[in-house]
């Protein structure tokens, strides 16, 4: 697709035919945890890993792509081949990735400094307008009744010593933090639970420490999610369940978040968990192999039956995840914001108007969880965020003072 392009420290650069000096363009994938271009090539998994997520940015994002070319387009079945190519085991693949042509260039790059860009995340966005972040139409799944929308609006940790004296007082020490967080937010996608199924007593000292009204997005356990792969998970999923319902009034929708290889045609397993997890516990779906979002698939009226919600993903390098399916009455949103840059206030004005017809539509609840790169922004986007729901909607959203305007 890209003959003339070269592969530095996880960026794409694209030399642009036809302008005289070559014009450079950043394009990133994701990179796993396990590279580390310090100190070592990366394995051939996670140079695999890299790869396939590539792949699918040049697919999700080929029109752009073919500009930066000069190309009329880029055909889909190149596309198709090249994710396909990069999604097989190692034991299938035709060429195993050890000792490939790419460890030259990662070899060589790996003194340089590396963004590990986060799902979907872009390093700039100055060379979109406005109208590249415009919402799809919203398919609308579900039925639901509800008359009226709460909307909440948070982060993604509350361990941020940045904040301190600035969202939080001055010199809030790191065990008041739960606490300083809640004051300020409506709602936290809370991570930790990813990582380690916590007691019953640690998920309610964390809901006491939190005003009534906060709720909780819980992470599935990536020992659910990622490494059994909702196969032989009775243990670890009673487990979590005690720990969402030690929170009490303060649980909101927890959310599967599935591995970036998973597929449909991995998913036997998968449904199989939905069906049996208990109804009465607001659950959320995010997908992330870019098969989901083909076509007009039944799994959305699937997830609808089983009145399970499906994630939302307003991100730069995946629009594709900004699918508008709306399957249940408790939707989350995953924002990924850009520090204040001005297409971020008009996509925040955006969802608020959304929210308007959402409510019409029967909604519940809607939870706005904003990803800002380390988390410094966070306060300021939550704060605009409330300020086009108060305006727009005239409704109460919890957030930061002061109000700091992104247009």
């Amino acid at each position: 697709i890209c003959p003339n392009a070269t592969l530095a420290g996880g960026a794409l650069g694209i030399s642009t035919p036809g302008f005289g000096a070559p014009k450079r363009h950043s394009l990133q994938a994701e990179i796993p945890s396990t590279y580390t271009p310090k100190d070592s090539v990366p394995s051939s998994s996670s140079l695999r890993d890299f790869l396939l997520n590539l792949a699918i940015f040049v697919r999700t994002n080929r029109n752009q792509v073919a500009l930066i070319l000069g190309k009329e387009s880029i055909a889909d079945n190149q596309c198709n081949a090249a994710v396909k190519s990069c999604s097989m085991p190692p034991s299938q693949a035709k060429k195993p990735l050890e000792r490939s042509p790419y460890d030259r260039d990662f070899t060589a790059c790996r003194s340089m400094f590396v963004v590990a860009m986060k799902f979907g995340k872009l390093p700039s966005i100055d060379h979109l307008s406005a109208d590249f972040f415009v919402l799809p139409p919203t398919r609308w799944a579900s039925k639901n009744e509800s008359k009226k929308t709460q909307v909440f609006a948070g982060g993604t940790s509350w361990n941020i010593s940045q904040w301190v004296g600035t969202a939080y007082a001055p010199k809030t020490p790191r065990r008041l933090w739960p606490e300083a967080y809640g004051k300020l937010f409506g709602t936290i996608e809370f991570n930790a639970t990813h990582y380690r199924i916590y007691s019953p007593e640690k998920m309610q000292e964390w809901a006491e420490a939190t005003p009534e009204g906060f709720k909780f997005c819980c992470k599935f356990p990536q020992i659910i999610t990622h490494f059994r792969r909702f196969k032989n998970c009775d243990g670890p999923t009673d487990d979590f369940i005690a720990g969402l319902l030690a929170l009490g009034s303060r649980l909101g929708p927890s959310f599967i978040q599935l591995p970036p290889h998973f597929a449909p045609k991995h998913a036997d397993a998968f449904w199989t968990y939905l069906e049996k997890w208990p109804q009465e516990l607001p659950l959320t779906v995010e997908f992330r192999h870019p098969d989901w979002f083909l076509g007009n698939q039944e799994h959305w009226s699937r997830l609808a039956e089983l009145n399970v919600g499906s994630v939302i993903s307003d991100t730069a390098g995946r629009r594709d995840a900004l699918h508008m399916q709306v399957t249940a009455p408790h939707i989350l949103v995953r924002f990924g914001g850009y520090e204040g840059h001005p297409t971020d206030g008009q996509r925040l004005n955006d969802w608020a108007e959304w929210i308007s017809t959402a409510e019409l539509k029967g909604v519940s609840s809607f939870y706005m969880l904003i990803h800002e790169p380390d988390s410094l922004a966070t306060p300021a986007t939550a704060s605009n965020f409330r300020r086009a729901v108060n305006e727009i909607n005239n409704k109460p959203v919890k957030a930061p003072d002061p109000v700091l305007r992104n247009d």
